[in-house]
């Protein structure tokens, strides 16, 4: 009978939902403006709400992405328009504290190109 609030407290906490606060980015970046030469880029003082909910994941600051649950620890954001186009992908790994991002950027002239990111784990969302 002890067992069975422990497993009551698992199952708890498995179903909430997440949110991490997420910064100190760094990476690679392929900008049509550099020609897709491979150069350094990060976000080290800027910092993001990865919210993670089975029908309501988002990002913050974000600028109208719509964003997916791939997993409890992944989701797909997207900002589509007839000739534009932005796909991210926001991952955190809890166990490690990292963090990490990619963005492909189409349509958008100099920005169009890739971008992978990784970071750390700040805390969970007040």
């Amino acid at each position: 009978m002890r067992i069975l609030p422990l497993v009551f407290v698992f199952l708890a906490a498995n179903v909430q939902a997440e949110c991490w606060q997420v910064g100190d980015l760094k990476g690679v970046t392929a900008k049509s403006a550099d020609k897709y030469s491979i150069t350094e880029d990060g976000m080290s003082k800027k910092m993001f709400l990865v919210n993670i909910k089975e029908n309501a994941s988002s990002i913050i600051p974000s600028s109208d992405l719509e964003c997916l649950k791939v997993s409890n620890h992944s989701m797909t954001c997207i900002y589509p328009t007839e000739s534009k186009g932005t796909v991210e992908t926001w991952a955190v790994d809890p166990a490690n504290n990292i963090a990490y991002y990619t963005k492909s950027v189409s349509g958008f002239g100099i920005f169009d190109g890739p971008t992978m990111l990784v970071g750390k784990i700040l805390g969970m969302c007040e």
